[in-house]
Protein backbone atom coordinates (compact mmCIF):
# COMPACT_ATOMS: atom_id res chain seq x y z
CA UNK A 1 0.00 0.00 0.00
CA UNK A 2 1.78 3.58 -0.92
CA UNK A 3 2.65 5.54 2.16
CA UNK A 4 2.62 9.58 1.46
CA UNK A 5 2.62 12.34 3.69
CA UNK A 6 -0.41 14.51 3.83
CA UNK A 7 -0.55 18.83 4.36
CA UNK A 8 -3.90 19.32 5.94
CA UNK A 9 -5.24 22.94 5.53
CA UNK A 10 -5.79 25.25 9.05
CA UNK A 11 -8.64 23.84 10.16
CA UNK A 12 -8.90 28.04 11.50
CA UNK A 13 -11.51 27.90 8.11
CA UNK A 14 -12.94 31.53 7.51
CA UNK A 15 -15.99 31.87 8.82
CA UNK A 16 -17.06 32.95 5.07
CA UNK A 17 -16.97 29.82 4.24
CA UNK A 18 -19.42 28.27 6.40
CA UNK A 19 -21.80 31.35 4.47
CA UNK A 20 -20.54 32.19 1.54
CA UNK A 21 -17.85 29.21 -0.19
CA UNK A 22 -18.08 25.61 -1.43
CA UNK A 23 -15.16 24.77 0.32
CA UNK A 24 -13.93 22.19 3.27
CA UNK A 25 -11.68 19.59 4.21
CA UNK A 26 -13.56 16.51 6.15
CA UNK A 27 -10.20 14.29 6.94
CA UNK A 28 -7.26 14.19 4.79
CA UNK A 29 -9.03 15.09 1.36
CA UNK A 30 -10.72 17.62 0.16
CA UNK A 31 -14.19 17.41 -1.14
CA UNK A 32 -17.12 19.91 -2.07
CA UNK A 33 -19.71 21.40 0.25
CA UNK A 34 -22.10 23.73 0.59
CA UNK A 35 -23.24 26.76 2.31
CA UNK A 36 -25.84 28.41 4.14
CA UNK A 37 -27.51 31.11 2.04
CA UNK A 38 -31.71 31.70 1.93
CA UNK A 39 -32.54 32.41 -2.08
CA UNK A 40 -35.08 34.33 -0.60
CA UNK A 41 -32.72 36.95 1.08
CA UNK A 42 -29.34 36.38 -0.69
CA UNK A 43 -28.33 37.67 -4.46
CA UNK A 44 -25.86 35.27 -6.40
CA UNK A 45 -23.68 38.24 -6.42
CA UNK A 46 -23.07 38.86 -3.21
CA UNK A 47 -21.65 35.81 -2.76
CA UNK A 48 -17.64 35.69 -2.84
CA UNK A 49 -16.77 36.29 -6.60
CA UNK A 50 -14.13 33.51 -6.56
CA UNK A 51 -15.02 30.45 -4.75
CA UNK A 52 -12.19 28.30 -3.91
CA UNK A 53 -11.42 25.27 -6.70
CA UNK A 54 -11.69 21.52 -5.38
CA UNK A 55 -11.80 18.73 -7.20
CA UNK A 56 -11.23 20.05 -10.75
CA UNK A 57 -13.81 22.68 -10.92
CA UNK A 58 -16.13 25.54 -9.49
CA UNK A 59 -19.43 24.49 -7.73
CA UNK A 60 -22.13 26.62 -9.29
CA UNK A 61 -23.26 29.42 -6.65
CA UNK A 62 -26.67 28.72 -7.44
CA UNK A 63 -25.90 25.35 -5.36
CA UNK A 64 -25.71 27.31 -2.50
CA UNK A 65 -28.70 29.40 -2.08
CA UNK A 66 -30.81 25.88 -1.71
CA UNK A 67 -28.58 25.60 1.96
CA UNK A 68 -30.02 26.44 4.92
CA UNK A 69 -29.35 25.75 8.66
CA UNK A 70 -31.93 24.16 10.28
CA UNK A 71 -30.95 23.04 13.83
CA UNK A 72 -27.55 23.07 16.37
CA UNK A 73 -26.61 21.65 19.55
CA UNK A 74 -23.31 21.91 21.82
CA UNK A 75 -21.21 19.53 23.14
CA UNK A 76 -19.36 18.65 26.27
CA UNK A 77 -15.70 19.62 24.58
CA UNK A 78 -17.08 22.98 23.39
CA UNK A 79 -17.89 22.41 19.94
CA UNK A 80 -21.24 23.90 18.32
CA UNK A 81 -22.36 21.36 15.39
CA UNK A 82 -24.92 23.09 13.01
CA UNK A 83 -26.67 21.16 10.66
CA UNK A 84 -27.31 22.51 6.96
CA UNK A 85 -29.53 20.84 4.65
CA UNK A 86 -30.35 21.65 0.90
CA UNK A 87 -33.65 22.60 0.10
CA UNK A 88 -35.89 22.73 -2.54
CA UNK A 89 -39.08 24.30 -2.89
CA UNK A 90 -38.77 23.86 1.14
CA UNK A 91 -38.02 20.11 0.97
CA UNK A 92 -34.92 18.67 2.25
CA UNK A 93 -32.98 16.77 -1.05
CA UNK A 94 -31.55 13.33 0.16
CA UNK A 95 -27.96 13.47 0.61
CA UNK A 96 -27.43 17.30 1.04
CA UNK A 97 -27.24 17.42 4.89
CA UNK A 98 -24.42 18.96 5.64
CA UNK A 99 -22.73 19.36 9.48
CA UNK A 100 -20.65 22.39 10.15
CA UNK A 101 -18.10 22.05 13.47
CA UNK A 102 -17.61 24.99 15.21
CA UNK A 103 -14.76 24.74 18.18
CA UNK A 104 -14.90 26.57 21.71
CA UNK A 105 -12.86 29.44 20.36
CA UNK A 106 -15.90 29.92 17.93
CA UNK A 107 -13.35 28.90 14.87
CA UNK A 108 -14.90 26.35 12.43
CA UNK A 109 -12.80 23.24 12.25
CA UNK A 110 -14.47 21.47 9.44
CA UNK A 111 -17.64 20.23 7.52
CA UNK A 112 -18.94 16.77 7.23
CA UNK A 113 -21.30 15.47 5.42
CA UNK A 114 -23.09 15.22 1.69
CA UNK A 115 -22.98 17.57 -1.03
CA UNK A 116 -25.12 17.27 -4.12
CA UNK A 117 -23.47 19.07 -6.95
CA UNK A 118 -26.12 20.19 -8.94
CA UNK A 119 -28.82 22.23 -8.53
CA UNK A 120 -32.24 20.46 -7.78
CA UNK A 121 -35.34 21.64 -9.15
CA UNK A 122 -38.98 19.60 -8.71
CA UNK A 123 -39.63 17.40 -11.34
CA UNK A 124 -43.43 18.04 -11.52
CA UNK A 125 -46.13 18.51 -8.94
CA UNK A 126 -46.81 17.51 -5.84
CA UNK A 127 -50.61 15.70 -5.02
CA UNK A 128 -49.94 13.56 -2.24
CA UNK A 129 -50.42 15.47 0.93
CA UNK A 130 -48.69 13.94 4.18
CA UNK A 131 -52.37 13.18 5.21
CA UNK A 132 -52.53 10.67 1.93
CA UNK A 133 -49.25 9.72 2.07
CA UNK A 134 -49.77 8.50 5.93
CA UNK A 135 -52.82 6.62 4.56
CA UNK A 136 -51.41 4.88 1.95
CA UNK A 137 -48.35 3.19 3.71
CA UNK A 138 -50.66 2.22 6.88
CA UNK A 139 -52.57 0.38 4.04
CA UNK A 140 -49.58 -1.33 2.82
CA UNK A 141 -47.95 -2.18 6.46
CA UNK A 142 -51.73 -3.80 7.10
CA UNK A 143 -51.64 -4.43 10.91
CA UNK A 144 -54.71 -3.59 13.05
CA UNK A 145 -52.75 -1.39 15.47
CA UNK A 146 -50.46 0.22 12.75
CA UNK A 147 -49.49 4.00 13.38
CA UNK A 148 -47.10 6.48 11.83
CA UNK A 149 -44.67 7.30 13.83
CA UNK A 150 -42.19 9.32 11.85
CA UNK A 151 -42.76 11.05 8.27
CA UNK A 152 -40.23 13.37 6.43
CA UNK A 153 -40.51 14.57 2.86
CA UNK A 154 -37.33 14.68 1.11
CA UNK A 155 -36.38 15.38 -2.90
CA UNK A 156 -34.06 13.31 -4.97
CA UNK A 157 -30.98 14.61 -6.83
CA UNK A 158 -33.53 14.12 -9.57
CA UNK A 159 -36.44 16.44 -8.58
CA UNK A 160 -38.80 13.21 -7.53
CA UNK A 161 -40.73 14.52 -3.98
CA UNK A 162 -41.59 11.65 -1.71
CA UNK A 163 -42.70 11.00 1.73
CA UNK A 164 -40.58 8.92 3.79
CA UNK A 165 -43.20 7.33 6.40
CA UNK A 166 -42.61 5.05 8.94
CA UNK A 167 -44.94 3.07 10.56
CA UNK A 168 -44.74 0.65 13.19
CA UNK A 169 -47.76 -1.40 15.56
CA UNK A 170 -48.80 0.31 19.36
CA UNK A 171 -48.45 -3.12 20.61
CA UNK A 172 -44.50 -2.77 19.72
CA UNK A 173 -44.40 -5.41 16.33
CA UNK A 174 -41.33 -6.09 15.10
CA UNK A 175 -42.31 -5.26 11.46
CA UNK A 176 -41.67 -1.93 11.64
CA UNK A 177 -41.48 -0.15 8.28
CA UNK A 178 -40.58 2.64 6.16
CA UNK A 179 -42.11 3.47 2.93
CA UNK A 180 -41.35 5.84 0.29
CA UNK A 181 -43.73 7.16 -1.11
CA UNK A 182 -44.18 9.17 -4.44
CA UNK A 183 -45.45 12.86 -3.69
CA UNK A 184 -46.27 12.99 -7.21
CA UNK A 185 -48.32 10.07 -7.95
CA UNK A 186 -48.19 8.44 -4.50
CA UNK A 187 -46.89 4.70 -5.78
CA UNK A 188 -44.53 3.07 -3.43
CA UNK A 189 -40.99 3.39 -4.59
CA UNK A 190 -39.38 1.83 -1.72
CA UNK A 191 -40.08 -0.32 1.16
CA UNK A 192 -37.33 -1.19 4.07
CA UNK A 193 -37.63 -2.95 7.82
CA UNK A 194 -36.61 0.17 10.48
CA UNK A 195 -36.15 -2.80 13.34
CA UNK A 196 -33.03 -2.33 14.88
CA UNK A 197 -44.58 5.83 26.12
CA UNK A 198 -45.06 3.07 28.81
CA UNK A 199 -46.88 2.60 31.41
CA UNK A 200 -45.73 3.75 35.04
CA UNK A 201 -46.27 2.94 38.10
CA UNK A 202 -46.93 4.53 41.17
CA UNK A 203 -45.82 3.68 44.26
CA UNK A 204 -42.39 4.01 46.71
CA UNK A 205 -39.38 3.86 46.22
CA UNK A 206 -38.28 -0.16 47.24
CA UNK A 207 -35.30 -3.30 46.28
CA UNK A 208 -35.83 -6.39 44.66
CA UNK A 209 -33.45 -8.99 44.66
CA UNK A 210 -32.71 -11.78 41.95
CA UNK A 211 -29.94 -13.44 40.34
CA UNK A 212 -28.61 -12.89 36.37
CA UNK A 213 -28.22 -15.51 34.05
CA UNK A 214 -24.59 -16.37 35.28
CA UNK A 215 -26.08 -17.40 38.95
CA UNK A 216 -24.89 -13.68 40.31
CA UNK A 217 -27.13 -12.68 43.49
CA UNK A 218 -28.23 -9.12 42.52
CA UNK A 219 -30.05 -6.49 43.85
CA UNK A 220 -31.98 -3.61 42.29
CA UNK A 221 -34.28 -0.67 43.12
CA UNK A 222 -37.92 -0.94 42.25
CA UNK A 223 -41.49 0.64 42.87
CA UNK A 224 -44.14 -1.08 45.27
CA UNK A 225 -47.50 -0.43 45.09
CA UNK A 226 -49.99 0.12 48.13
CA UNK A 227 -51.10 -3.79 47.56
CA UNK A 228 -46.95 -4.59 48.49
CA UNK A 229 -46.12 -5.99 44.48
CA UNK A 230 -42.73 -5.07 43.52
CA UNK A 231 -42.23 -3.73 40.26
CA UNK A 232 -39.33 -3.66 38.04
CA UNK A 233 -39.17 -0.01 37.31
CA UNK A 234 -37.66 2.69 39.28
CA UNK A 235 -37.36 6.26 39.39
CA UNK A 236 -34.37 8.05 39.88
CA UNK A 237 -35.06 11.42 41.47
CA UNK A 238 -32.70 13.05 38.14
CA UNK A 239 -32.13 10.12 35.65
CA UNK A 240 -34.21 8.23 33.25
CA UNK A 241 -36.58 5.51 34.18
CA UNK A 242 -35.55 1.60 33.55
CA UNK A 243 -38.44 -0.48 32.85
CA UNK A 244 -38.64 -4.13 31.78
CA UNK A 245 -41.59 -5.21 30.06
CA UNK A 246 -42.98 -8.89 30.36
CA UNK A 247 -44.38 -10.36 26.71
CA UNK A 248 -47.28 -12.10 27.69
CA UNK A 249 -48.77 -13.11 24.76
CA UNK A 250 -48.26 -12.86 20.84
CA UNK A 251 -50.79 -12.97 18.37
CA UNK A 252 -50.39 -12.51 14.39
CA UNK A 253 -53.19 -10.08 12.83
CA UNK A 254 -54.99 -11.17 9.21
CA UNK A 255 -51.81 -9.88 7.82
CA UNK A 256 -49.32 -12.23 10.00
CA UNK A 257 -48.29 -9.05 11.79
CA UNK A 258 -47.35 -9.67 15.75
CA UNK A 259 -49.05 -8.20 17.71
CA UNK A 260 -47.58 -8.29 21.74
CA UNK A 261 -49.45 -7.99 24.75
CA UNK A 262 -47.17 -6.69 27.61
CA UNK A 263 -47.34 -5.86 30.94
CA UNK A 264 -44.24 -4.44 33.37
CA UNK A 265 -42.42 -7.45 35.53
CA UNK A 266 -43.42 -7.75 38.61
CA UNK A 267 -43.30 -9.50 42.10
CA UNK A 268 -45.31 -10.12 44.95
CA UNK A 269 -42.61 -10.41 48.05
CA UNK A 270 -39.72 -7.99 45.90
CA UNK A 271 -38.02 -11.63 44.98
CA UNK A 272 -37.46 -12.32 41.37
CA UNK A 273 -36.90 -15.30 39.57
CA UNK A 274 -36.66 -14.34 35.82
CA UNK A 275 -33.49 -14.61 35.29
CA UNK A 276 -33.42 -12.81 31.92
CA UNK A 277 -35.68 -10.10 33.00
CA UNK A 278 -32.86 -9.07 35.78
CA UNK A 279 -29.96 -9.63 33.29
CA UNK A 280 -32.02 -6.82 31.36
CA UNK A 281 -32.50 -4.53 34.33
CA UNK A 282 -29.09 -4.59 35.39
CA UNK A 283 -27.38 -4.05 31.89
CA UNK A 284 -30.33 -1.84 30.39
CA UNK A 285 -28.71 0.50 33.71
CA UNK A 286 -25.32 -0.38 33.42
CA UNK A 287 -25.46 0.58 29.57
CA UNK A 288 -27.13 4.00 30.81
CA UNK A 289 -24.52 5.01 33.30
CA UNK A 290 -22.01 3.86 30.42
CA UNK A 291 -23.63 6.72 28.37
CA UNK A 292 -23.98 9.27 31.73
CA UNK A 293 -20.42 8.37 32.64
CA UNK A 294 -18.29 8.89 29.47
CA UNK A 295 -20.77 11.02 27.62
CA UNK A 296 -23.14 13.53 29.90
CA UNK A 297 -25.94 11.87 27.80
CA UNK A 298 -28.61 10.29 29.32
CA UNK A 299 -31.28 7.91 28.04
CA UNK A 300 -31.55 6.94 24.23
CA UNK A 301 -32.41 10.40 23.04
CA UNK A 302 -29.52 12.40 25.59
CA UNK A 303 -33.26 13.83 27.16
CA UNK A 304 -33.52 11.03 29.65
CA UNK A 305 -36.05 8.80 27.69
CA UNK A 306 -36.05 6.10 29.84
CA UNK A 307 -34.60 2.83 29.09
CA UNK A 308 -37.35 0.07 27.58
CA UNK A 309 -36.54 -3.72 27.63
CA UNK A 310 -39.28 -6.37 26.47
CA UNK A 311 -38.19 -10.21 27.70
CA UNK A 312 -39.30 -13.04 26.65
CA UNK A 313 -40.12 -13.04 23.28
CA UNK A 314 -41.27 -16.29 22.11
CA UNK A 315 -41.78 -15.26 18.62
CA UNK A 316 -38.46 -13.93 17.89
CA UNK A 317 -36.10 -16.97 18.99
CA UNK A 318 -32.24 -16.27 18.88
CA UNK A 319 -32.99 -12.52 18.81
CA UNK A 320 -33.25 -9.09 19.64
CA UNK A 321 -33.49 -6.18 18.00
CA UNK A 322 -34.47 -2.07 18.89
CA UNK A 323 -37.40 -0.85 17.45
CA UNK A 324 -37.73 2.46 16.67
CA UNK A 325 -41.56 2.74 16.46
CA UNK A 326 -41.92 1.96 20.58
CA UNK A 327 -38.32 2.83 20.62
CA UNK A 328 -37.72 -0.63 23.15
CA UNK A 329 -35.45 -2.94 23.16
CA UNK A 330 -36.88 -6.75 22.57
CA UNK A 331 -34.80 -9.78 23.43
CA UNK A 332 -35.78 -13.19 22.73
CA UNK A 333 -33.60 -16.30 23.95
CA UNK A 334 -31.45 -18.75 22.69
CA UNK A 335 -31.05 -22.52 24.01
CA UNK A 336 -32.95 -21.65 27.27
CA UNK A 337 -30.80 -17.96 27.99
CA UNK A 338 -32.59 -14.38 26.99
CA UNK A 339 -29.60 -12.52 25.19
CA UNK A 340 -29.82 -9.37 27.44
CA UNK A 341 -27.93 -12.03 29.37
CA UNK A 342 -24.70 -10.30 27.40
CA UNK A 343 -23.85 -6.99 27.87
CA UNK A 344 -22.22 -6.51 24.63
CA UNK A 345 -25.72 -7.29 23.24
CA UNK A 346 -27.49 -5.41 25.43
CA UNK A 347 -25.06 -2.19 24.74
CA UNK A 348 -25.59 -2.96 20.99
CA UNK A 349 -29.14 -2.57 20.74
CA UNK A 350 -29.54 0.56 23.12
CA UNK A 351 -27.33 2.21 20.99
CA UNK A 352 -29.33 1.42 17.96
CA UNK A 353 -31.73 3.84 19.98
CA UNK A 354 -29.11 6.18 20.00
CA UNK A 355 -28.37 6.22 16.61
CA UNK A 356 -32.41 6.52 15.70
CA UNK A 357 -31.97 9.59 17.77
CA UNK A 358 -28.99 11.13 16.71
CA UNK A 359 -27.77 10.50 12.77
CA UNK A 360 -30.65 8.32 12.23
CA UNK A 361 -28.86 6.06 9.43
CA UNK A 362 -30.64 4.05 7.05
CA UNK A 363 -30.86 0.76 7.97
CA UNK A 364 -30.00 -0.49 4.51
CA UNK A 365 -26.36 -0.87 2.07
CA UNK A 366 -23.40 0.80 3.93
CA UNK A 367 -25.28 2.99 5.94
CA UNK A 368 -27.29 0.35 7.56
CA UNK A 369 -23.94 -1.85 7.86
CA UNK A 370 -22.61 1.19 9.87
CA UNK A 371 -25.50 1.20 11.53
CA UNK A 372 -24.92 -2.12 12.82
CA UNK A 373 -21.12 -1.92 13.19
CA UNK A 374 -21.60 1.14 15.54
CA UNK A 375 -23.87 -0.67 17.60
CA UNK A 376 -21.26 -3.37 17.83
CA UNK A 377 -18.74 -0.97 18.59
CA UNK A 378 -20.28 0.75 21.82
CA UNK A 379 -21.28 -3.08 22.81
CA UNK A 380 -17.53 -3.89 22.95
CA UNK A 381 -17.00 -0.73 24.70
CA UNK A 382 -18.87 -1.65 27.88
CA UNK A 383 -18.02 -5.11 27.30
CA UNK A 384 -14.16 -5.31 26.39
CA UNK A 385 -12.46 -8.29 28.33
CA UNK A 386 -12.84 -9.72 24.26
CA UNK A 387 -13.33 -8.63 20.65
CA UNK A 388 -16.54 -10.81 20.47
CA UNK A 389 -19.90 -10.36 20.53
CA UNK A 390 -22.38 -12.26 22.58
CA UNK A 391 -20.12 -14.93 23.95
CA UNK A 392 -21.87 -14.27 27.43
CA UNK A 393 -24.45 -16.47 26.83
CA UNK A 394 -22.17 -18.79 24.62
CA UNK A 395 -22.91 -18.33 21.76
CA UNK A 396 -20.37 -15.78 19.35
CA UNK A 397 -22.12 -13.76 16.83
CA UNK A 398 -19.57 -11.19 15.53
CA UNK A 399 -15.60 -10.92 16.07
CA UNK A 400 -13.87 -7.61 15.68
CA UNK A 401 -10.71 -8.93 15.29
CA UNK A 402 -11.55 -12.07 12.58
CA UNK A 403 -14.57 -11.07 11.17
CA UNK A 404 -14.09 -13.70 8.33
CA UNK A 405 -14.57 -16.67 11.37
CA UNK A 406 -18.41 -15.69 10.99
CA UNK A 407 -18.68 -15.04 7.61
CA UNK A 408 -18.29 -11.41 7.47
CA UNK A 409 -15.67 -9.57 4.81
CA UNK A 410 -12.82 -7.58 6.78
CA UNK A 411 -11.47 -5.64 3.68
CA UNK A 412 -13.23 -3.54 1.10
CA UNK A 413 -11.63 -5.81 -1.49
CA UNK A 414 -14.54 -8.38 -0.11
CA UNK A 415 -17.70 -6.20 0.13
CA UNK A 416 -20.52 -7.71 -1.06
CA UNK A 417 -22.71 -6.05 -2.89
CA UNK A 418 -25.86 -7.39 -1.83
CA UNK A 419 -29.67 -6.25 -2.39
CA UNK A 420 -32.07 -5.08 -0.13
CA UNK A 421 -33.91 -8.14 -0.22
CA UNK A 422 -31.31 -10.16 1.55
CA UNK A 423 -30.35 -8.39 4.81
CA UNK A 424 -31.45 -5.07 3.98
CA UNK A 425 -28.22 -4.70 1.58
CA UNK A 426 -25.78 -6.96 3.60
CA UNK A 427 -26.17 -5.02 6.64
CA UNK A 428 -24.88 -7.69 9.16
CA UNK A 429 -22.64 -8.78 6.77
CA UNK A 430 -20.77 -5.77 5.32
CA UNK A 431 -20.67 -4.10 8.83
CA UNK A 432 -17.28 -6.41 9.68
CA UNK A 433 -15.48 -4.48 7.71
CA UNK A 434 -16.21 -1.39 10.02
CA UNK A 435 -15.84 -3.26 12.84
CA UNK A 436 -12.39 -4.20 11.54
CA UNK A 437 -11.84 -0.75 11.04
CA UNK A 438 -12.91 -0.05 14.70
CA UNK A 439 -10.88 -3.14 16.11
CA UNK A 440 -7.53 -1.34 14.63
CA UNK A 441 -8.60 2.51 15.95
CA UNK A 442 -9.50 0.87 19.62
CA UNK A 443 -5.89 -1.46 19.39
CA UNK A 444 -3.55 2.28 17.99
CA UNK A 445 -4.85 4.61 20.03
CA UNK A 446 -6.81 2.82 22.90
CA UNK A 447 -10.39 2.80 24.17
CA UNK A 448 -10.62 6.21 26.11
CA UNK A 449 -9.84 8.34 23.43
CA UNK A 450 -11.26 6.14 20.57
CA UNK A 451 -15.06 6.13 22.60
CA UNK A 452 -14.58 9.66 22.75
CA UNK A 453 -14.15 10.10 18.71
CA UNK A 454 -16.89 7.52 17.61
CA UNK A 455 -19.12 9.03 20.25
CA UNK A 456 -18.85 12.35 18.85
CA UNK A 457 -18.95 11.10 14.99
CA UNK A 458 -22.41 9.28 15.55
CA UNK A 459 -23.86 12.47 16.99
CA UNK A 460 -22.64 15.15 15.25
CA UNK A 461 -20.98 13.91 12.49
CA UNK A 462 -22.96 11.42 10.61
CA UNK A 463 -26.37 11.58 8.65
CA UNK A 464 -28.81 9.62 7.74
CA UNK A 465 -27.11 8.28 4.13
CA UNK A 466 -23.32 8.06 5.32
CA UNK A 467 -21.43 5.62 3.52
CA UNK A 468 -18.24 3.86 4.72
CA UNK A 469 -15.94 6.29 3.51
CA UNK A 470 -17.63 9.08 5.02
CA UNK A 471 -17.53 7.78 8.29
CA UNK A 472 -13.69 7.19 7.86
CA UNK A 473 -13.12 10.88 6.67
CA UNK A 474 -15.65 11.80 9.63
CA UNK A 475 -13.19 9.50 12.46
CA UNK A 476 -10.22 11.33 10.90
CA UNK A 477 -11.58 15.02 10.82
CA UNK A 478 -13.01 14.53 14.78
CA UNK A 479 -9.90 13.03 16.29
CA UNK A 480 -8.27 15.80 14.60
CA UNK A 481 -11.07 18.24 16.17
CA UNK A 482 -10.48 16.23 19.62
CA UNK A 483 -7.33 16.11 19.77
CA UNK A 484 -5.63 19.13 17.93
CA UNK A 485 -2.44 18.93 19.96
CA UNK A 486 -1.97 15.07 19.12
CA UNK A 487 -1.76 14.62 15.61
CA UNK A 488 -0.81 11.38 15.47
CA UNK A 489 -4.07 10.42 16.94
CA UNK A 490 -5.51 11.72 13.55
CA UNK A 491 -2.71 9.72 11.67
CA UNK A 492 -3.56 6.39 13.55
CA UNK A 493 -6.87 6.89 13.17
CA UNK A 494 -6.23 7.21 9.08
CA UNK A 495 -4.45 4.52 8.89
CA UNK A 496 -6.91 2.32 11.18
CA UNK A 497 -8.97 2.48 7.72
CA UNK A 498 -6.91 2.90 5.33
CA UNK A 499 -6.03 -0.69 6.63
CA UNK A 500 -9.27 -2.27 5.10
CA UNK A 501 -9.37 -0.69 1.92
CA UNK A 502 -10.94 2.59 2.76
CA UNK A 503 -7.68 5.30 1.72
CA UNK A 504 -4.12 5.53 1.82
CA UNK A 505 -1.51 4.38 4.68
CA UNK A 506 0.47 7.97 5.43
CA UNK A 507 3.02 8.57 7.44
CA UNK A 508 2.47 12.19 9.49
CA UNK A 509 0.04 15.22 8.64
CA UNK A 510 2.12 18.53 8.09
CA UNK A 511 -0.12 21.15 9.90
CA UNK A 512 -0.10 24.77 8.33
CA UNK A 513 -1.13 27.81 10.39
CA UNK A 514 -1.59 30.07 6.59
CA UNK A 515 -4.92 30.96 7.18
CA UNK A 516 -6.26 33.88 9.86
CA UNK A 517 -8.07 33.12 12.36
CA UNK A 518 -11.34 34.19 12.45
CA UNK A 519 -13.40 34.86 15.58
CA UNK A 520 -17.07 34.37 15.55
CA UNK A 521 -18.96 36.34 18.09
CA UNK A 522 -22.02 35.52 18.58
CA UNK A 523 -25.18 37.50 20.86
CA UNK A 524 -28.74 36.52 20.69
CA UNK A 525 -31.93 38.28 21.72
CA UNK A 526 -35.45 36.60 21.90
CA UNK A 527 -35.86 36.54 17.85
CA UNK A 528 -32.69 37.86 16.66
CA UNK A 529 -29.06 36.55 16.08
CA UNK A 530 -26.55 38.87 15.07
CA UNK A 531 -23.18 37.42 13.89
CA UNK A 532 -19.89 39.62 13.05
CA UNK A 533 -16.94 38.29 11.96
CA UNK A 534 -14.08 39.04 9.15
CA UNK A 535 -14.01 38.35 6.22
CA UNK A 536 -10.92 37.40 3.49
CA UNK A 537 -11.31 36.35 0.07
CA UNK A 538 -9.02 34.94 -1.95
CA UNK A 539 -7.79 31.31 -2.40
CA UNK A 540 -7.39 29.24 0.01
CA UNK A 541 -4.16 27.16 0.41
CA UNK A 542 -4.05 23.55 -0.47
CA UNK A 543 -1.54 20.48 -1.17
CA UNK A 544 -1.15 21.46 -4.58
CA UNK A 545 -1.82 25.49 -4.65
CA UNK A 546 -0.31 28.87 -3.45
CA UNK A 547 -2.05 31.30 -1.19
CA UNK A 548 -3.09 34.56 -2.83
CA UNK A 549 -3.01 38.29 -1.03
CA UNK A 550 -6.57 38.27 0.68
CA UNK A 551 -8.81 41.52 0.39
CA UNK A 552 -10.10 42.00 4.11
CA UNK A 553 -13.90 43.26 4.75
CA UNK A 554 -16.32 43.64 7.25
CA UNK A 555 -19.82 41.55 7.16
CA UNK A 556 -22.77 41.79 9.44
CA UNK A 557 -24.82 38.81 9.40
CA UNK A 558 -28.22 38.43 11.13
CA UNK A 559 -30.38 35.17 11.74
CA UNK A 560 -33.99 35.36 12.54
CA UNK A 561 -37.36 33.63 11.99
CA UNK A 562 -39.97 33.53 9.42
CA UNK A 563 -43.59 33.31 9.56
CA UNK A 564 -43.08 29.48 9.68
CA UNK A 565 -40.28 29.73 12.27
CA UNK A 566 -37.51 28.87 9.66
CA UNK A 567 -34.50 30.29 9.82
CA UNK A 568 -33.09 32.98 7.36
CA UNK A 569 -29.81 34.46 7.42
CA UNK A 570 -29.55 38.44 6.04
CA UNK A 571 -25.63 39.42 4.70
CA UNK A 572 -25.63 42.82 5.59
Amino acid sequence: MKHRDIQVKSKKILATILLTTTFFTVGFSTMTASADINPDTVKAEELEKKLPQLMGGEIDSKILEQYNVIGKVSDDNGFTHYVMQQMVNAIPAENGELHVHVNKDNIITSVTGDVNEKEIHLNGKITVDETKAQDIAKAAFGAEDGFVYQIKQYATTDGIAYWQVSVGSKEGSETATVYKVDAMNGTIIETYKANHDVANISGKASTGIGKTTAGKDVTFPTLVDQQGTHYMQDSPADDAKNTVLDILSVKKDARNNKLYSVGIINSINGQFTDRGAVDAYINGRAVYNYYKNNFNFRGVDGKKQQIVSMVNDSSSPSNAFWDPSSQTMKYGARNGLSLAAAMDIVGHETTHGVINNSSNLDYKGQSGALNESLADTFGHFMDNKDWTMGEDIGWILRDFEHPTNHNQPDHMNNFQNLPETNDQGGVHINSGIMNKAAYNVINAIGQEKAQQIFFTVMRHYLNHASDFNQMKEAMVQASHDLYPNEPQVAVEVNNAYANVGLGEIINNIKQSNILPEQQIEVTQTDNVTSIEFSEESGTLPTIYGQKEEKNKKTVSLKIKKNSKNQVQYLIC
